[in-house]
């Protein structure tokens, strides 16, 4: 298969790589998608080692595509499931190997494209608004740089959750895009800020 590659003077280039095997507790996914990240960019410079287990040289925090081969513990999966993953690396290949307990269905609605950036930025946002912070409706919750990433993730999270959300964009004209991310009926107010 072939996979973008760090190499030593933290370059990316594609090379060929073996294909990767799924343990019992795993799956081997043809990946469709994936997103690219601050993190592989400081991966690149040596900022940012990859998680034991996970390859070292090859970016790619997130992925989304299709069940290839599942591993032989493992159950609910099948191929040629659709699914997307927050990944330890190793993203940016042609296939990738991942323990099946990490892995989200793509709702048939979603593109690869989506799916593919999803991942890193919901689960950020996620994990500190509703596990760490426990937000619920009623909450005020404050997204600064709300037309970030992880800050667009953190806008949708809040305002489902029924809480009442202010976002702070840098750039007046990116009010209304920031706003048009609540469901409809969700109190999302504006701010600029000033740096």
């Amino acid at each position: 298969m072939r996979a973008v590659v760090i190499d030593s003077d933290g370059q990316f280039h594609l090379e060929r790589r073996p294909n990767p095997v799924a343990g019992p507790g795993g799956v081997v996914v043809r990946v469709r998608a994936a997103g690219l990240n601050a993190a592989d960019l400081q991966q690149a410079r040596g900022d940012y080692p990859a998680p034991p287990g996970w390859p070292t040289d090859v970016p790619g925090l997130e992925i989304a595509g299709e069940v290839e081969h599942v591993g032989s513990a493992v159950t609910g999966i099948s191929t040629g499931d659709r699914v997307m993953a927050l990944v330890g690396g190793g993203g940016q290949a042609e296939r990738i190997a991942v323990p099946a307990d990490l892995l989200l269905p793509v709702p048939d609605a979603l593109s690869w494209q989506e799916a593919g950036g999803f991942p890193e930025a919901f689960s950020t946002a996620w994990d500190a608004l509703i596990t760490q912070a426990q937000v619920r409706a009623g909450d005020r919750v404050l997204v600064t740089g709300a037309a970030g990433g992880v800050g667009t993730a953190m806008v949708q999270v809040a305002a489902v959750s029924g809480a009442h959300t202010v976002a702070s964009v840098r750039r007046p004209e990116l009010h209304h895009q920031v706003k048009a991310l609540a469901p409809d009926g969700a109190h999302v107010e504006r701010r600029h800020s000033r740096r």
